[in-house]
């Protein structure tokens, strides 16, 4: 039987925490209310590419395994209008520990969401299906699933402080789910 899985955001931060939040750690759902309020950022004066993880948190009760529809949303922004740096690409994937849930690639590769960002009004993204999705995962492995958010950012002048910012996510698709009716039988 398949179910639709509802929307859902994220909460604290987990490893690796390569990324400053403010103010506090938890990403909004998109199209919650304070969609905008908290958000995770990188503001760091290097090139590099940056990886913060949140814990994606329970699948729903009858989940027994994700099918391959499985999608992600974004709602991202420059902090101010962007001078020094270039915010070359936002990518994601889900992980938990070395599974490998929902990616660009079986092996792990992030699947592209946005590129060339210069936008400093919070945008929601397309809503982005995964290339892959472990879809043999079970609840207890879904249930402990880590969404990896990549910022690549470069520059093209000195040392920039300029924040690059992710508000809010979505992520939804169809899972397998087991038959919860209670059947009473009466023996008379």
């Amino acid at each position: 039987m398949a179910e639709t899985l509802p929307a859902t955001g994220v909460g604290n931060s987990a490893a690796p925490n390569e990324w400053n939040s403010a103010p506090n750690d938890a990403l909004t759902l998109i199209g919650a209310a304070g969609q905008d309020t908290n958000f995770g950022f990188v503001n760091d004066s290097s090139v590099g590419i940056y990886t913060q993880g949140w814990e994606l948190g329970n699948m729903p009760i009858d989940f027994i395994t994700m099918r391959s529809n499985f999608s992600i949303q974004l709602r991202y922004a420059w902090g101010t209008t962007p001078t020094l740096a270039i915010w070359n690409s936002l990518e994601a994937r889900i992980v938990s520990g070395a599974t490998i849930l929902a990616a660009s690639t079986a092996g792990g590769a992030f699947q592209s969401i946005a590129t060339s960002i210069t936008t400093t009004t919070p945008t929601n993204s397309a809503v982005v299906g995964f290339s892959y999705v472990n879809t043999t995962a079970d609840k207890t492995t879904w249930d402990s699933a880590v969404v990896e958010l990549l910022i690549d950012r470069a520059r093209n002048k000195g040392g920039s402080s300029e924040e690059q910012r992710v508000f809010a996510l979505s992520v939804t698709g169809e899972y397998d789910a087991v038959d919860l009716t209670t059947r009473y039988f009466f023996i008379t």
